[in-house]
């Protein structure tokens, strides 16, 4: 059964493995260098607002991640 909650600084390392692993093997994403466990800790910060980060915890307490951020359209 996986239980869903906002993340918190303790799933900063969690996190921060899967994100890397996308980082570092895929072209999943734009960012070219892995982020430092400071880093990751500071995007948890930044998304716990209006658009905040969720993890899905399993019984053996393995972690997953989400987050819908805010769309920039400078042309509006």
């Amino acid at each position: 059964m996986l239980t869903t909650r906002l993340a918190q600084p303790p799933d900063a390392e969690a996190i921060r493995a899967i994100y890397n692993l996308e980082v570092t093997q895929s072209t999943v994403t734009f960012d070219l260098v892995p982020r430092s466990l400071e880093e990751q800790v500071d995007w948890i910060a930044e998304h716990s607002g209006g658009h905040p980060a969720i993890v899905a915890v399993d019984a053996s307490g393995a972690r997953m991640t989400s987050c819908i951020d805010a769309i920039s359209n400078p042309a509006a």
